[in-house]
């Protein structure tokens, strides 16, 4: 930890010792610095907001489970940070947060808790805290993998790289590729490049190239071996507390390299799967990877003639009003020092 961080710790410390976290997030949320076209700060400084702001927070896997190739954020993490969003923060749930935003009605210090690609553990580990400390959240479903024991694919190249024997791979994705495979950092590396690439694809494209993979991998995967997603009855029972559900598609393809056919029919049957499963109107939806490039106009538009309202990204930022509602940002933070979240709460709220 650099001295950046202690300082930053040490300095919210104080404040909880005094009692001004609250104090000092109201004010941050009502005022915002004043920049040059240069991106300098400069005289008056700050200048009050229009409207208060929402932050969205992305989680995935919560877990205390050993894998030291993709770890999860712990159980006791997560504890951490809800803990002190229960304390400091107005958590909402995404349908209340998108309709404040259109009414213009953010409160302050507002935030939204949501998790992608239903992941079992999301109902064992996550659930009991979220009810603990009455906290909405929003679950985001890739329909495909709920209740089926099918595997994503990303989920199917992590564990492939991560469990498998082979030293190197040479050939892959094309002639004249090399990755070693000798140390973690290795299989890390592999996997950041190899994922990029599987992005790229389309779907039948991508399944082929996943078969390759395993072939020189020396891998078969065991769909025996763990539950890894939710099945929908874990699903009713957290929606029958107060957990919200939108789509994440179907198979969680990258939606930009669909054709307009195919991207529809993702977006939309998981729509209608969701909705005839749990009774109730979906929304919502995430793009799967949920970088710029993974989603288009053309996306969006079939996103509302579809009849969601809203539909949230990976792109880091916070929301207020004015913030394309299909475009919503949100941001994952890895910190289990409650006075380190909340400064990277307060600070990203203040600057965004």
């Amino acid at each position: 930890m650099g001295w950046k961080q202690r300082m930053l710790i040490a300095f919210f410390r104080v404040l909880d010792g005094l009692r001004l976290i609250k104090p000092v997030m109201g004010f941050v949320g009502r005022w915002a610095p004043v920049y040059s076209q240069k991106g300098r700060c400069v005289w008056p400084y700050i200048k009050r907001r229009r409207n208060a702001n929402v932050h969205l927070l992305a989680y995935h896997r919560v877990s205390d489970a050993c894998d030291s190739f993709l770890p999860p954020m712990s159980i006791k993490m997560f504890e951490t940070q809800m803990a002190y969003l229960a304390t400091y923060c107005n958590v909402l749930n995404l349908d209340e947060a998108v309709e404040r935003i259109k009414a213009q009605d953010v409160p302050d210090d507002a935030v939204v808790v949501t998790f992608d690609d239903g992941y079992a553990d999301n109902y064992i580990h996550a659930f009991p805290i979220l009810k603990r400390l009455s906290i909405p959240a929003t679950i985001f479903l890739p329909t495909d993998v709920i209740g089926t024991g099918r595997i994503l694919w990303h989920d199917q190249v992590f564990s492939a790289l991560s469990n498998s024997k082979v030293p190197l791979i040479e050939g892959f994705p094309e002639n004249g590729s090399r990755f070693p495979l000798r140390t973690l950092q290795d299989k890390r590396r592999a996997q950041d490049s190899i994922s990029l690439y599987f992005r790229s694809l389309d779907v039948p494209r991508r399944c082929h190239e996943i078969k390759r993979l395993f072939g020189l991998l020396a891998f078969s995967m065991n769909l025996e071996s763990s539950r890894v997603y939710l099945d929908w009855s874990e699903v009713k029972a957290m929606q029958s507390h107060g957990i919200g559900f939108g789509s994440h598609s179907v198979s969680h393809p990258i939606l930009s390299f669909l054709s307009e056919t195919e991207a529809r029919e993702e977006i939309l049957e998981s729509k209608r799967l969701m909705e005839k499963m749990l009774g109730i109107r979906v929304k919502s939806f995430a793009y799967p990877s949920g970088r710029r490039q993974d989603f288009s106009e053309t996306t969006k538009a079939l996103l509302r003639e579809s009849g969601y309202e809203c539909a949230v990204s990976m792109i880091h930022g916070t929301n207020s009003v004015g913030t394309d509602l299909f475009e919503m940002r949100r941001t994952q933070y890895q910190d289990g020092n409650p006075h380190m979240f909340g400064a990277r709460l307060t600070y990203y709220k203040c600057t965004s």
